[in-house]
């Protein structure tokens, strides 16, 4: 694998659902952080050279909408209570 390539994500913004979040290559591991409703959120990808680019992009993108998804139903869930 490239790792110059794969470590051009490091810092790079991706937009998720009109949220942007931030790729970081933290202690040789892939995160995305985000803020939802002004909290931060950070959450954990892979190992630094477990995947190519492309599938970290996808999954950084699914792992950020699962959370987006969950956290509007369970929002959902609590105003009916």
């Amino acid at each position: 694998m490239d790792n110059k390539k794969v470590q051009t994500l490091d810092g790079e913004i991706m937009l998720v659902q009109e949220v942007p979040c931030q790729v970081k290559l933290n202690d040789h591991q892939w995160t995305v952080a985000f803020s939802y409703h002004k909290e931060p959120v950070s959450l954990k990808i892979c190992k630094e050279d477990a995947l190519p680019e492309c599938f970290i992009r996808t999954i950084i993108q699914w792992a950020v909408e699962e959370y987006l998804e969950e956290r509007r139903f369970e929002e959902i869930c609590q105003s009916m209570n």
